[in-house]
C-alpha cells in the first residue's frame, strides 16, 4: 500500500518533468546534416563529375608541414582531363629540394575528395585532398580522414 502512494505521488512528478522536455526535431535535423556534411569534408559538394570539374580544376598552392624542414610549399594543379601536377618544394633543405610528380587524379563516390594516383613503385601510401569549397582542398590523412592537427593542411586556389 505504501509503495502505491509512493508511486502516485511520482507519477505526477515525472509527467510534469517530462513534458516540459520538447524536442523540436527540426533542429535535431539541421545538426545531423551539418554534421554529416563535416563528416563528408566538403561545405559545397558537388553533385556530378561534371561539376566537380567545372568547380575544382585549376592551381591550389600553400605551405604544408614537414617534419624536417621549414615547410613544404605544395603546388597542386587539376586539370579536367583527370591528370595533375604536384610541386613540392622543401623549404630550408639547399639544393635539389624541388620535386615534381605527375598522374591521374580520380574522385572518391561522394564526389568529396580526390586520390592522387602516381607510379608508387617506392611508396605504398595514397595521397588524398578534401574538396571543402572551390577555393580550397584540405590534405586527408592516408585514411582519407581530416588530419587532426592545429598545424595548416590547406592548400588555396592561385
Amino acid at each position: 500500500m505504501k509503495t502505491i502512494k509512493v508511486m502516485l505521488f511520482c507519477l505526477p512528478l515525472l509527467l510534469v518533468a517530462c513534458k516540459g522536455r520538447t524536442t523540436d526535431n527540426s533542429n535535431v535535423n539541421e545538426t545531423t546534416e551539418t554534421e554529416t556534411i563535416g563528416n563528408n569534408h566538403a561545405t559545397q559538394m558537388p553533385k556530378s563529375l561534371d561539376e566537380l570539374k567545372a568547380n575544382f580544376m585549376g592551381a591550389f598552392s600553400g605551405t604544408l608541414p614537414c617534419a624536417d624542414c621549414e615547410g613544404m610549399l605544395t603546388t597542386l594543379t587539376l586539370n579536367a582531363d583527370g591528370t595533375y601536377i604536384l610541386e613540392t618544394v622543401y623549404q630550408g633543405k639547399g639544393d635539389d629540394n624541388k620535386f615534381t610528380e605527375q598522374g591521374k587524379w580520380t574522385p572518391s563516390d561522394d564526389l568529396t575528395f580526390i586520390e592522387l594516383n602516381y607510379d608508387r613503385r617506392n611508396d605504398s601510401g595514397a595521397v588524398y585532398y578534401a574538396l571543402i569549397d572551390r577555393n580550397t582542398l584540405e590534405k586527408l590523412d592516408i585514411n582519407a580522414e581530416p588530419i587532426i592537427s592545429e598545424l595548416n593542411y590547406k592548400l588555396i586556389r592561385k
